[in-house]
Order: C-alpha cells, then structure tokens, then sequence
C-alpha cells in the first residue's frame, strides 16, 4: 500500500454483504430486515475518499429527512437524520449509541479521527443510496444507515454493529494495518461491541447463512462465509438462542472477544 495514495473496498453487514460496485439483485433479494452496507475508501495527496453504499429493503419510500440532532464525545461527532418523529429521549440513545461503539471500536485500535453521520429509517422503508466525502486529515466522515424498529432493542442492536464493523475497517485502513479487510475480526468487532455496550445478544443479531460466488460474486461470497462460521462459533454460547449479562455463555464470549479482538 502506497504512503500517499492507496484504495480499498471493505464489505459490511447485515446478515449478507458485499463489497463491490453495487449490490446484485440477488443479494438486494435476499437482503435482511437489518440492511446492508459497503464501504470503500481511499486516499490521494492528504485527502481521503469514504463512499458508503446502503440498502434497507421495505415497500415504503424514504421521503428524506424529518430530524436532525448532534453530539459529540472524547473528540468524536455524531450527525442524526431522522426519517421519523422519535421522541427526543430515543434521539439522545442513538446519539450515546454510537458514540459507546465507535470508543469501543477505537480503544482496541490506533487512534484516527473519524466522525459520523447516521442516517435513521423507518424499518420497511425501502432505501438504496450511495455517500461519498472527501475530507482533509483533520476530519473525515463515515456515513451509515440503520433501519429502526418498533423493538428498540433491534435498532440499538443494528447501530451498535454496524458502527463498530465499518470502524474496524475504516480505521484499519486509514492506518495502514494489514488485516483491515478481514471480515472474521471485523464480525467480532460488532457482535463484540454489541454484547458489550447492549449486555444481551440473541440469534437475530447474529450473521445469517452464507451466499456462494455466483449468485454474490467472490468477494460478498466470502464475507457471508465469514460472517456464517462466527455465527456458528458464537450461538455455541447461547442458551435457548441468547446470552444476557452473568450467564454462564457471557463469560465464554467475552473470552471469545478477548481473542479475537487482540491485535497480534
């Protein structure tokens, strides 16, 4: 990878994902509830590139934005758009939310500044739209999208993951580290930041079944086997689909994150 000019494209989430030009048809019809995103990134010259691609199926129209709130914590800013009225409590938790996975994030990584901006829709609103921001050293932008749910839980779970997973990559990259793209670690990163910052984790949050390369192309065929085989690893240490904070699989996952998260 160059010093000064360098480009890389990282898959994201959901329980299928992608990193390519634009997600297939056969992926966007096998999407989850949870959505998909696609990062891709690149640097010339001191300047960088983060272009976000996002699907969240549904049936509804996203007809743009409602609410705009902010905040900012430990040097980090969080920008809301809000495709519905929530009550400014809810509007607080998203903000806390993902700045708690982005510190998370951070705290096992080298430090990079990276702000957000999160871009909320009602769960069965239908969104495909691509982001891009070219952005000077001192301040670089992630955008992502989430659908919400009428279960918080869901919507806190949704954010939290994805935050934590596109930062792992994000920040990688920005940084140079060779295994910036690895997906197993970057799973980890999310599921790990989900369990620590929600204190639960059931088998809905989990990655789903993988996809083979043709029908999702090699490299989102290889990050949904990624994605499946530490599903598999960590529903071991669920009991009757979940782990909740004192069970005895919390401490096995914790052990888990330990591991898996541990720069070698």
């Amino acid at each position: 990878m160059g010093q000064r000019n360098a480009a890389a494209c990282f898959l994201v989430v959901g329980l299928l994902s992608g990193c390519a030009s634009n997600f297939t048809n056969t992926v966007k019809s096998r999407a989850p509830e949870q959505g998909l995103t696609e990062i891709s990134a690149s640097y010339r010259w001191g300047f960088t590139t983060i272009s976000t691609q996002a699907f969240i199926p549904g049936k509804d129209t996203h007809r743009g934005t409602l609410l705009k709130r902010s905040c900012r914590r430990s040097g980090i800013t969080v920008e809301l758009e809000i495709s519905a009225p929530v009550a400014a409590s809810t509007q607080s938790q998203l903000c806390e939310m993902t700045l708690s996975a982005a510190e998370f994030t951070r705290q096992r990584m080298p430090a990079v500044r990276l702000d957000y901006k999160i871009v909320a829709v009602p769960a069965g609103t239908r969104l495909d739209k691509r982001w891009s921001s070219l952005s000077p050293p001192e301040k670089k932008v992630l955008t992502l999208a989430i659908p919400m749910f009428q279960d918080q839980a869901k919507t806190f779970s949704v954010l939290v993951d994805t935050v934590a997973h596109e930062t792992f990559h994000v920040a990688g990259f920005l940084n140079r580290i060779p295994d910036a793209a690895d997906e197993t670690k970057a799973y980890y990163f999310g599921i790990c930041a989900n369990f620590d910052i929600n204190k639960s984790l059931t088998v809905w949050d989990l990655p789903g079944a993988p996809l083979g390369n043709r029908e999702a192309g090699e490299v989102a065929g290889k990050s949904s086997r990624a994605g499946y085989a530490v599903r598999l690893q960590v529903a071991k240490f669920m009991l009757d689909g979940r782990i909740d904070l004192g069970a005895p699989g919390a401490q096995m996952l914790n052990e888990k994150c330990r591991s898996a998260l541990t720069r070698r």
